[in-house]
């Protein structure tokens, strides 16, 4: 392929129709078609072969007769080719291919040759791949298009099917540009041939088609490249109600009646989210209730858990997860830590603890090193306020830490330099997959009398002065 973007109208031999189907109730070896792959990125024609091979030989063309192939790869871990050695393709352990950076030019039929074994005829499988451009919307944007081999004359369209079209943009050697799309402002074009949008809009949604005349002898060739508008959502993350403040760490103290909704508003194309249960090993997805809305451009989705099981649990890990094959997060999931708020503390054997004004006192957890810890303190057992928690396998899952505590390793609780307020009732709740812990503690400030002994006070007579 000469040039860089997707030639059309060309006579092309059809040699192998490929479709996945079923033998023997079994699925037969499959690559996925068509393969959407993004400009400038990293990208990997997907290919599953269960039954393994011997070698693979994949050809950038439909029809590869006399063709050589762009890489190999056999059973020994050999890799070969002239794509591989000039470092454009690899190939994956399991057949498949990668494109380390995909270009307009890889907008063709991809075929694989598969040899199971020596000894048995080889099988092919075509993958159709069209690359596609992500524009945001309100931003400038350019379909890259180059010609190595410069050209006479390029003709911009926005549209698939060009016949009796009128070019939005018109460019010549000599950089002259003209056309509706140029006087307008709408669009212009780069010195190398590549299509400027100054302001994109949902209209740009298309397919554009550029006419290359590489001499004016030669007949014009026509490539397309194919434009997806984005918009990225408000927040760069799933948005738990409640927790919109705290993106690092989600606590909800909930009831039966409290419903734990996750959203992401105001998305170009629509991101799919879900609910899981985090365990150590795993998270599995449970039951929740999908809503999804949307306006003339983006679409707002949310998602509300419906978890039975959590209301049997007094503490638990969930997972909002977003699917953002686009990448318009930042970051595509957010934990939320649940904790029951009618635990009955009044059950729970109290400790009491005293300790000397200004000195380090240490309050312990029964585990030592629990999956999740929970902190609270309050007047007595009755009004006990969240007041740390922590969840290390989660990273920075922690919430802030009032000065002059510390939470230690090890999950307990040391006050610094106590002072007289820190006087209170403090609880510990842990819990790991084994199990739930319950703590609670008694503090009492001591203040020792200063001088720390009886001082007998002399009394002086009141002398009375005359009156005038």
């Amino acid at each position: 392929m000469a040039s860089r973007c997707l030639r059309i109208g060309e006579m092309i031999l059809l040699w192998y129709f490929i479709t996945c189907s079923e033998v023997s109730g079994e699925t037969a070896e499959t690559c996925h078609s068509p393969v959407y792959l993004e400009l400038g990125k990293p990208g990997k024609i997907q290919c599953l072969f269960p039954g393994g091979f011997h070698s693979v030989q994949w050809y950038d063309a439909e029809d590869i007769f006399g063709e050589t192939p762009i890489i190999t790869y056999d059973e020994s871990i050999k890799k070969d080719g002239p794509g591989y050695s000039s470092g454009e393709f690899d190939i994956d352990p399991n057949g498949s291919l990668i494109i380390r950076n995909v270009s307009i030019e890889h907008e063709t039929t991809f075929t694989v040759t598969l040899f199971q074994t020596t000894q048995q005829r080889p099988q092919h499988y075509q993958v159709h791949v069209k690359t596609v451009v992500y524009l945001e919307l309100g931003k400038p944007g350019t379909l890259p298009c180059t010609f190595p081999n410069g050209f006479h004359t390029l003709q911009w369209y926005d549209a698939d099917d060009i016949f009796g079209e009128t070019a939005i943009l018109t460019c010549n050697e000599l950089r002259d540009k003209s056309g509706p799309g140029y006087t307008s402002g709408e669009f212009d074009i780069d010195p190398n041939g590549s299509l400027i949008i100054r302001n994109v809009s949902i209209e740009h949604e298309t397919t554009f088609t550029v006419t290359m005349f590489q001499t004016l002898q030669q007949l014009p060739q026509h490539y397309q490249v194919h434009v997806k508008t984005i918009a990225k959502p408000l927040q760069n993350r799933p948005v738990v109600s409640s927790c919109e403040n705290t993106p690092g760490s989600c606590y909800i103290e909930w009831t039966q009646s409290a419903i734990v909704n996750c959203q992401i508003k105001h998305s170009r194309p629509a991101i799919n989210i879900t609910w899981s249960s985090r365990n150590p090993s795993s998270d599995n997805i449970v039951q929740s209730e999908h809503v999804s809305s949307s306006d003339a451009t983006t679409h707002t989705t949310a998602v509300m858990l419906q978890e039975p099981s959590m209301y049997q649990m007094n503490m638990s890990l969930y997972v909002c997860k977003a699917d953002d094959p686009i990448g318009l997060l930042e970051k595509n999931e957010t934990t939320v830590l649940l904790e029951k708020k009618d635990i009955n503390w009044s059950q729970i054997p109290v400790n009491e603890v005293h300790v000397e004004r200004f000195s380090n006192v240490n309050l312990s957890c029964t585990q030592r090193s629990p999956r999740i810890v929970v902190w609270k303190k309050g007047e007595s057992v009755k009004n006990l306020v969240t007041t740390v928690y922590d969840v290390p396998s989660e990273g920075n899952f922690t919430s802030s830490i009032p000065d002059r505590w510390e939470l230690e390793a090890n999950s307990s609780l040391t006050i610094h330099i106590v002072q007289i307020e820190d006087e209170s009732t403090y609880a510990c709740h842990s819990y790991d997959i084994k199990m739930e812990s319950f703590d609670v503690y008694n503090l009492k400030v001591i203040v020792y009398p200063s001088p720390a002994y009886p001082v007998h006070w002399i009394g002086v007579p009141m002398i009375r002065l005359p009156t005038q």
